[in-house]
């Protein structure tokens, strides 16, 4: 039998990984949280500090239209993981923070990623660990320059 494709294996092992994050969630905070939720709410949770989140900010950062910014959000809010504020310079910009809650879950999130790391790792050296993480970032690129050149 053939060896499936790189590009299989790279989606078998991401599509593993969020299961198992997703499935660390469910149990240690009773939140259910899509991939695209988590990345939003981390996005929220490094940037908050640096001034104005908002939802414009996250169609930019992760190239979504404006309605999949906004169903995000809102079962985010749902959730009760974050909140909207007005801004003090334009009111009609609406701030994005997280709550005690969302702070919580993110601290989980951040707790259940460095265990995983842990576990994606177990057994390799650290010469292993530094050109496993070499050869993603020159996949990365290379990934990036094929997406570029394709629009």
């Amino acid at each position: 039998m053939k060896n499936a494709s790189l590009g299989i294996q790279i989606n078998q092992t991401s599509h593993r990984i969020r299961s198992y994050v997703g499935a660390r969630i469910r149990e240690d905070s009773g939140i259910s949280l899509s991939p695209s939720e988590g990345m939003i709410l981390r996005y929220i949770y490094e940037k908050q500090s640096d001034g104005v989140v908002s939802a414009k900010m996250l169609t930019e950062r992760f190239r979504i239209s404006k309605a999949t910014a906004s169903e995000l959000l809102s079962g985010l809010i749902r959730k009760g993981l974050i909140t909207y504020a007005p801004t003090e310079s334009d009111g009609r910009v609406k701030r994005i923070l997280l709550t005690e809650e969302g702070q919580k879950i993110q601290e989980t999130l951040d707790a259940i990623l460095s265990k995983c790391d842990e576990e994606i790792v177990a057994g390799f050296s650290e010469e292993e660990k530094q050109e496993l993480s070499r050869l993603l970032a020159k996949v990365r690129q290379n990934v990036k320059k094929e997406g570029e050149d394709g629009e």
